[in-house]
């Protein structure tokens, strides 16, 4: 990015596991066994859920549908990369969990 005086920006999508929807509504049901709620706040319940392979699944389809609504394409060679090209250059976005990384025209 030195070299191409391209910019980035770093952005992290808070609680985005929380958010998601499984398919068809389904609800998760959670519930300790009996001597572990000493051990387990509130905070430490959802942690279980957010690791949920599904929540991530979803997360990304769902960002996956709307940044290419906006014109981006996804990369043949990686499915976390989407580019778009504008008159001023290139634009990237590679997502990881709930992260992304945006490269920009200067």
């Amino acid at each position: 990015m030195i070299v191409t005086k391209y910019n980035a920006r770093v952005i992290n999508v808070k609680g985005t596991f929380l958010k998601e929807k499984f398919e068809n509504n389904k609800e998760i049901y959670m519930t300790l066994p009996d001597g572990f709620e000493e051990f387990y706040s509130n905070e430490n319940k959802w942690l279980c859920i957010m690791k949920l392979k599904q929540a991530g699944l979803y997360y990304y389809s769902k960002a996956k549908r709307a940044v290419q609504a906006h014109g981006f394409e996804q990369s043949d060679a990686d499915p976390c990369l989407f580019f778009t090209w504008k008159p001023e250059g290139i634009i990237i976005r590679v997502t990881w969990l709930d992260d992304n990384i945006f490269i920009t025209p200067p």
